[in-house]
């Protein structure tokens, strides 16, 4: 590529160019620049094409401080195809994210990605939440130049330069200090002994005041409740329907939100949870939901924070599920999700925890819990199981309690 003079003007006379030695199985041209920035000597991360060096001569003479388009379109690249591999030695995950950023500001704006002018894509910043294993050196993918395993379901495999430019691409989650924007939900429909009014206390008291109600025919709902945010069903659905298209209407109304939860109306919570999330969330980078309530049975009683669990159809407990943004709609439009209704047990009509464990397991995302719990089942009687008795599984036996506050308790913990 050419140098720091205005004199360059042919990739030949460039002072960043050398040819490559083929001992990566690499020939061509390479460019110091890249190699300056992403310190690295490695042949295929600073190999570019002929067209890209000519490219870069009818463009200002890039210098490490400042780029022009063409270096810094390679350089924005190949940092993420480094960090996508988990880094270099000359070049971790910190180094990645700033060349990144670095290469951006030399990168003109793009208005629209996609030809499609009611299709938004967010800005490229950090590897897809879909990405997955490298591919076998040896495969056939990676000959035709596909470097990862795709995990979404309408793709297969892709590289760094389909990532950047993808309408699937959603980013991967942040861990600590990720969440923003909520949008909650409580379901809920009549019972014997209503616990609804309860259950919004300890939400607000928890930090959530502005919650969506759902509510089958039949339920009392608290005056407290403003009309502009019940959605009343006009007929019984049952637990499985009301849930799915709760979870749907809270993407709707609020497509961007950072976080979904969705609570049934016996549950109470930890005094503070909101505020521990908030900076606690994510636990991994990429997961499908995180349940708030952990029945003692799945409990390790380490009481140490969030772990992952891979309990499948054997999931208990859908008493206040979390979804990232990326999961939910991933949920939403999951074969096995949608068909759960017409060729599920039961009708389609319950079993959300058995539908939400064993879609984790299908996509291959984690499921995470919590201990201490926390939330804590208070439902005296069941909405579906006329026999259900508030014991054994569908308890939390390491819930602090309501006045507890999350935050000091694992703040005490060790390491906390």
């Amino acid at each position: 590529m050419c140098g720091p003079s205005e004199m360059y003007r042919s990739p030949d006379s460039c002072p960043y160019r050398r040819l490559l030695t083929g001992r990566e199985g690499v020939a061509g041209s390479g460019c110091e620049l890249l190699g300056q920035l992403l310190r690295t000597g490695r042949d295929t991360d600073l190999q570019v094409d002929d067209a890209v060096c000519r490219d870069c001569c009818e463009q200002s003479p890039p210098t490490p401080e400042r780029l022009n388009h063409a270096v810094a379109s390679q350089l924005y690249v190949r940092a993420f195809s480094i960090g996508a591999r988990g880094g270099t030695p000359g070049c971790d995950a910190d180094r990645v994210t700033h060349l990144i950023e670095f290469a951006r500001e030399f990168i003109p704006v793009v208005e629209v990605r996609d030809p499609d002018p009611w299709t938004y894509v967010p800005p490229f910043d950090r590897p897809c939440f879909h990405l997955g294993e490298p591919t076998p050196p040896e495969s056939a993918d990676a000959a035709d130049g596909f470097t990862h395993r795709c995990r979404h379901e309408l793709l297969r495999v892709t590289n760094a330069e389909q990532c950047l430019h993808c309408r699937y691409y959603d980013p991967r989650l942040k861990v600590g200090n990720a969440v923003a924007v909520w949008s909650v939900g409580v379901l809920t429909a009549p019972r014997r002994q209503p616990t609804l009014y309860r259950s919004l206390k300890s939400l607000a008291a928890a930090g959530w005041d502005e919650v969506r109600v759902f509510a089958e025919p039949g339920v009392v709902i608290p005056d407290s409740v403003p009309d502009r945010l019940i959605t009343r069903r006009s007929e019984r659905i049952q637990a499985w329907p009301n849930f799915l298209l709760a979870l749907t209407e809270l993407h709707l109304r609020q497509p961007h939100a950072d976080a979904y939860l969705l609570c049934e109306d016996d549950v109470v919570y930890c005094r503070g949870l909101r505020a521990y999330l908030e900076q606690t969330l994510w636990p991994a980078n990429r997961l499908g939901v995180v349940s708030l309530f952990t029945s003692g049975y799945q409990d390790p009683q380490h009481g140490q924070g969030f772990f992952p669990t891979r309990h499948g159809l054997a999931s208990w407990g859908a008493q206040a599920y979390l979804f990232p943004n990326a999961s939910a709609r991933a949920l939403l439009r999951h074969a096995d999700v949608v068909n759960h209704r017409s060729r599920g047990p039961k009708q389609g009509r319950a079993d959300q925890d058995a539908v939400v464990g064993y879609w984790c397991q299908k996509a291959d995302l984690d499921y995470y819990m919590h201990s201490p719990s926390l939330a804590q089942h208070i439902g005296e009687t069941s909405s579906l199981w006329e026999t259900a008795e508030l014991s054994g599984l569908r308890l939390a036996t390491s819930f602090p309690g309501e006045e507890a506050d999350i935050g000091g308790i694992m703040s005490a913990q060790p390491g906390g």
